[in-house]
């Protein structure tokens, strides 16, 4: 069912719901042999799995800067009478979708295939998508030593977090899972959790630091995209259940009446 030397791939190209949840069944009792575990959607199967902002050529230290404090700086007349500290407020700025650190994973599989059949601006339809799963423990086994993962309402862990979110901090440290307190509703809804990054060492890259296999892609069919979509409509997983308000509900009517 999966093969692989640097990580597990499907060796079949996904085509239905039905056959999705067979691997991924497969994935969790016989490769992970846990339910502990996360998954991520890529509209394109050939994506790194690094954080955006890495991704850009004109990416450097300064210009990640100067992005994170103009943020900061606009910002908080936007949200009157609320504190965050700067750990909360990075989350924030993910959240509202300027480029971080942090790659989106979530531990619900419904919605990371949503995801990866979800085309954005710029997406290539004719590409097939994949889903990643990982072991959030197990990675921070490799990067840190510890097998947990990294709550972010710990004062301890929000050092760590800092470290990794420290621009004068040119070391490179090796990516690690972290699962966010659940501050707004759309995290919440989509079962959301990260990995953060302090450079562009991709997830892959570690797993094969340490030669690993426990990582799995599953590619889905893109010829298959509309089919799975209502599939996973009639599963309740869409626009308006995934982000609860009123954009997404008008992603979804114009999506549903063609506009």
């Amino acid at each position: 069912m999966f093969k692989g030397t640097d990580f597990l791939q499907s060796v079949k190209t996904i085509k239905s719901l039905e056959e999705y949840i067979i691997h991924i069944d497969f994935a969790s009792q016989e490769i992970f042999k846990s339910n502990k575990i996360w998954f991520r959607g890529h509209a394109n199967k050939n994506y790194k799995l690094i954080p955006s902002i890495f991704r850009t050529k004109e990416y450097s230290i300064e210009s990640e800067k100067n992005l994170t404090e103009e943020f900061l700086d606009k910002a908080k007349g936007f949200i009157a009478g609320q504190t965050f500290d700067n750990n909360e407020w990075y989350f924030l700025m993910q959240h509202f979708g300027l480029k971080t650190r942090l790659l989106d994973w979530t531990e619900g599989y419904l919605f990371a295939l949503f995801f990866s059949l979800k085309l954005n601006k710029g997406d290539n339809p004719f590409i097939d998508p994949c889903i990643w799963i990982i072991n959030p423990e197990e990675l921070n086994m490799l990067s840190l030593n510890k097998t947990v993962i990294i709550r972010t309402n710990d004062d301890l862990n929000k050092t760590l977090i800092s470290e990794y979110l420290n621009f004068q901090n040119q070391k490179e440290e090796l990516p690690i899972a972290i699962s966010p307190t659940y501050s707004n509703e759309r995290v919440l809804r989509q079962k959301g959790c990260f990995t953060l990054h302090s450079g562009n060492t991709t997830i892959n890259s570690v797993y094969k630091k340490y030669r690993s296999k426990k990582i799995v892609k599953i590619n889905i069919s893109y010829k298959e995209r509309s089919q799975m979509l209502e599939q996973l409509k009639l599963a309740g997983i869409s626009e308006s259940s995934i982000f609860p308000d009123l954009e997404g509900l008008s992603r979804e009517l114009n999506s549903k009446y063609k506009f």
